[in-house]
């Protein structure tokens, strides 16, 4: 059975525009905020930066100290690869000629 034109077009007429229920927007509202409460923060406090920050200088130095004590320690190395060529040398050590 085929609806007429004039049936489908009559059966419209008592359409009314949809309406959220009175205080729905309260209750998303209060959801929401349940929610981030019981959520943790990804903030970061300016205490944890100061504590990165700490530990990133430590770094810095700690790498520093290193390179110095190192070069000076080839400086060292080569003065005793010196002195020991020389002795070997003065007192003909392993010349075996």
């Amino acid at each position: 059975m085929r609806n007429s034109p004039e049936e489908i077009i009559n059966s419209l007429e008592g359409i009314q525009r949809a309406k959220a229920p009175k205080g729905s927007f309260l209750k998303i509202q209060e959801k929401l905020s349940k929610q981030q409460e019981h959520t943790p923060s990804t903030t970061i406090n300016s205490m944890s930066l100061l504590r990165i920050a700490a530990v990133i200088t430590l770094m810095i130095c700690t790498n520093i100290w290193v390179v110095i004590r190192q070069s000076q320690d080839e400086q060292v190395v080569g003065e005793i690869d010196e002195n020991y060529s020389s002795i070997t040398m003065d007192f003909n050590i392993y010349d075996y000629e």
